[in-house]
């Protein structure tokens, strides 16, 4: 039976995948949890992923995890999203500061770049977020997090944009580099080190071509 544990003030989280806790007590326990899931993912993979192995390496009651988190996709999903929350916060900062369309440029270049950086130095991040585009329950998670990188960079852009360009196709454009540079650095992680870092510094110079032919137009 699932030991249960909840309060009023531990509420579901957004798409009612996991319960977002409130008190102190109960963040510091989902917190441990998390951590245990994610290096559980790093030793043996996101499809080994099992609810008892998670309470067992975080010391906490079966139910208490239950209470949370309903299944092992509400933890992916929740791992994946606050990771997310994190890089998206930086990305929003960086954009909004720019202050030239040369500076936005580079900052699109940067984008790829990191993102592959960042897949690369952290294996079960990659193997994260490979569990959420392989899951069809979840995998607009993939997608909202383009869409919401790519109104970033879309609010940056907007002004410098020549007028023959419309707003329609400057959004499609931001979607297309935010959510192309994902799929360029997971075939990235794939490829022997140096082709993989070849194949995203291309990728890099081609979205800022692509930004330059459109803020031209």
């Amino acid at each position: 039976m699932k030991e249960l544990e909840s309060t009023p003030e531990d509420e579901p989280a957004s798409g009612n995948l996991w319960r977002e806790p409130t008190q102190e007590r109960s963040r510091r326990r989902v917190d441990t949890m998390l951590a245990s899931a994610r290096q559980l993912i790093a030793e043996k993979g996101s499809e080994s992923l099992k609810m008892r192995e998670i309470a067992d390496r975080a010391g906490v009651p079966i139910g208490s995890l239950y209470q949370f988190f309903p299944d092992r996709t509400a933890v992916l999903a929740c791992l994946f999203s606050k990771y997310l929350g994190a890089v998206n916060e930086v990305l929003r900062e960086r954009f909004e500061a720019a202050a030239s369309i040369g500076q936005l440029e580079n900052l699109a270049e940067d984008l790829v770049e990191s993102l592959y950086g960042l897949l690369l130095d952290d294996p079960a991040l990659v193997d994260i977020w490979t569990g959420i585009q392989a899951n069809k329950a979840i995998r607009h998670l993939d997608l909202d997090d383009s869409r919401r990188n790519a109104g970033f960079l879309f609010d940056s852009l907007r002004k410098w944009v020549g007028p023959k360009t419309s707003d329609g196709r400057l959004w499609q454009a931001c979607f297309l580099i935010c959510d192309l540079a994902g799929s360029a650095s997971r075939t990235a992680l794939g490829l022997p080190d140096e082709e993989g870092a070849a194949l995203v510094r291309e990728y890099a110079k081609m979205v800022s071509a692509y930004l330059k032919s459109i803020i031209d137009a």
